[in-house]
């Protein structure tokens, strides 16, 4: 089977030779900025997911708006009062290598820039709402080769394959997303599910209309500050905090991600109240929001709330019962205070429940879970930005949790407070510092730590970042944190410790990182908050080493990466490597990796990046003994419609199964297919 499905993507790229690859540059560049096993998983494929969208719809830079260029993930505020100040003394960029010349903006920032945005000339008539319009269309399919346990014993109500479409149309001033999406083993126009795909999502958004400086309606996203009482889009990590200062600002952003959770249903807007000029001015973030929730209910008369399920699958006769099992109203605002370098937030958010929440808390570590119909939270964010020093910050107050029902009623505290000090012009110094009472329990809120819900957790973050040596770029960050509360698989209190190194060098066509990183996690009996670096302590420990090394060679490119991991606490090892070789010609292009990986258990699973199709997870996680193989091929058919064709093969040496339950696979491998088209207009 391997082999016919090779033959037919080779005897497929013939039909490939009219046409020029839209570039893929920041994919590389992302996944060079961060680390897998360094995010959430939603947190990181949002943040792609948001990057992938602005790419397929390039905006002129020139036009840009200042809160244009804060939607930028790991553009700091910084970096976007820098381009417009640039533009404001220089006038308009005559070309997009111009950001070059900025000296806020490093390289890797300036390589993702040049992937979302193009520089030419504004004309005079350029007001309009339907001035210039680009649309783009994307239909995806992926075809398995192979049969899992749920297709076989019919449990998985629907066919294999899953797909989706996207299109997207932007104006000089309006913008509409439109995505449906169906998941392999759900239904499609038949059963439950007649309306056709299992997910649709859009939004309508039009900015710079009056007063109004933006309005969405459909599906959208909010982020507040810090994200303490509300955060809808991706968080930031301990890695991409090296890079990036979070923002005090409120942001709104449409939804057209196939994740079928972490979005608000309605409308909301930022109305100018008063407004000097870009970086002084006064506004206000209203927003409303009503939508079901897939929850398993309890068996009780009236029925509450047992678990609220945010993996979006319908497949079983199971999940479609819990499908909009229950409602979710969300109501809330933002006033917030510009005067650059400082910047003030006020926020209210107030959640409410169909159904009650009533979560089991026979386990100590589920005692502060939130329960309840209404949930209101709000918060103080504040920021002073400037070129040499950023402090940035939000500090929450909600309704405390309680651990039983004698417990008494109180409020909750949340803060986190971070710091930025380029103290050179090639060095800088950061630090974050975060108090997470074990008693908040913000339904929305997801913030930066070891936990994403800003529960139970008060750490401290230090890192380092310096470009004083040539072509290197040299940065580090140690994290130590405190859980008071006990959490899931430690039976006391616990600490986390976290430690970082990074070398990365870049000259023309060479590109070669280096990272370590060590990371603890154990229960404070021995009374010490220090890291252990040993085997004896009640909980775990890891060492990872990662190298990848990139070369160009006229259209040539290569890339090589190298990884190796160990736990004294359990003797758990794991190392992986990968070569990849690709060929870029003037109208196709081609991409082969071959990675070969052994780990001894799931503990020492590691992550490795490669090329993907556009919106294609590009981050795999491997564990045990085995080969991946990955094939892509793109091109354009003819002028603004890409192809792309990608088979991913991945054998097992050490079992006859892949996975368990439902999702298990009765042979040792299992190959995917992808087809694309992308058609820009």
């Amino acid at each position: 089977m391997r082999q016919y499905v090779l033959t037919l993507l080779f005897l497929l790229l013939p039909s490939f030779l009219f046409a020029q690859e839209e570039s893929d540059t920041f994919q590389d560049v992302y996944n060079s900025l961060s680390d897998m096993d360094d995010f959430d998983e939603e947190g990181w494929t949002e943040a792609y997911d948001n990057l992938t969208a602005m790419a397929q719809m390039p905006q002129n830079i020139n036009a840009a708006t200042y809160e244009d260029l804060l939607a930028v993930p790991l553009l700091t505020e910084e970096q976007a009062v820098a381009i417009i100040y640039y533009r404001d003394l220089y006038g308009d960029l005559r070309s997009i290598s111009e950001l070059s010349l900025i000296t806020a903006l490093d390289p890797p920032r300036c390589k993702i820039l040049s992937a979302i945005f193009y520089a030419e000339p504004i004309p005079n008539n350029a007001k309009g709402i339907l001035k210039y319009p680009k649309s783009s269309l994307l239909m995806t399919l992926a075809v398995p080769t192979y049969e899992r346990k749920g297709f076989k014993e019919g449990k998985y109500l629907g066919d294999k394959l899953s797909h989706s479409i996207r299109y997207q149309l932007k104006t000089n001033r309006l913008q509409i997303g439109l995505t449906a999406s169906k998941d392999a083993g759900e239904q499609f126009f038949c059963g439950e599910n007649r309306k056709g795909w299992d997910f649709y999502t859009g939004f309508a958004r039009l900015k710079e209309t009056g007063i109004m400086k933006d309005l969405i309606v459909g599906h959208y996203q909010v982020s507040i500050g810090m994200g303490l009482i509300l955060n809808n889009g991706y968080r930031l990590s301990k890695t991409s905090l090296l890079l990036t200062q979070p923002s005090s600002k409120t942001s709104l952003r449409g939804h057209t991600s196939k994740m079928e959770s972490n979005y608000l249903q309605g409308v909301a807007s930022t109305i100018a109240l008063w407004r000097r000029n870009a970086t002084k001015n006064i506004s206000l973030t209203p927003f409303l929001s009503w939508k079901y929730l897939d929850a398993t209910m309890s068996d009780t008369e009236p029925p509450t709330i047992s678990t609220i399920v945010s993996n979006g699958y319908h497949r079983t006769k199971e999940e479609l019962m819990r499908r909009y099992a229950t409602t979710q109203t969300v109501a809330g605002a933002s006033l917030v205070y510009t005067s650059l370098p400082f910047r003030i937030g006020l926020n209210i958010v107030h959640i409410h429940l169909k159904d009650s929440l009533a979560p089991s808390k026979n386990q100590m570590y589920r005692r502060y879970y939130p329960e309840g119909k209404d949930f209101t939270d709000g918060s103080l964010s504040y920021s002073f930005i400037t070129p040499k020093l950023q402090f940035s910050g939000e500090t929450a107050l909600g309704k405390a949790a309680k651990y039983n029902e004698k417990d008494k009623d109180g409020i909750a505290l949340a803060t986190a407070n971070a710091i930025r000090w380029n103290f050179h012009q090639q060095w800088s110094a950061f630090a974050l510092q975060r108090f997470y009472s074990y008693r908040h329990t913000p339904l929305l809120g997801r913030s930066f730590g070891d936990v994403s819900n800003c529960q139970n957790e008060n750490g401290i973050y230090a890192g380092m970042m310096t470009t004083a040596l040539r072509n290197i770029t040299l940065s580090a960050y140690i994290d130590g944190s405190h859980h008071p509360w006990i959490r899931y698989g430690y039976d006391n209190s616990s600490r986390s410790w976290d430690t970082y190194l990074s070398a990365a060098y870049e000259r023309k066509n060479l590109s070669a990182t280096l990272k370590y990183r060590y990371r603890e996690q154990a229960t404070t009996e021995t009374g010490s908050i220090l890291p252990q670096f040993g085997s004896k302590i009640n909980g775990t420990a890891q060492h990872t080493l990662r190298s990848t090394v990139k070369y160009t060679f006229g259209r040539f490119q290569s890339s090589s990466q190298l990884q190796g991991t160990f736990l004294p606490t359990s003797n758990d090892w794991g190392y992986l490597l990968s070569e990849g070789f690709g060929y870029q010609a003037i109208k196709w292009s081609l991409w082969l990796s071959i990675t070969y990986f052994n780990t001894s258990d799931y503990l020492s699973r590691l992550y490795i990046t490669d090329k993907s199709i556009t919106y294609g997870a590009t981050s795999c996680m491997l564990y045990g003994q085995g080969l991946r193989t990955n094939l892509l091929a793109k091109a354009i058919i003819i002028k603004g419609l890409q192809a792309s064709v990608r088979c991913n093969i991945l054998n097992y040496f050490d079992r006859d199964k892949i996975s368990s339950s439902y999702q298990q696979i009765d042979s040792s491998s299992q190959t995917d297919l992808y087809f694309q088209l992308n058609w820009k207009f």
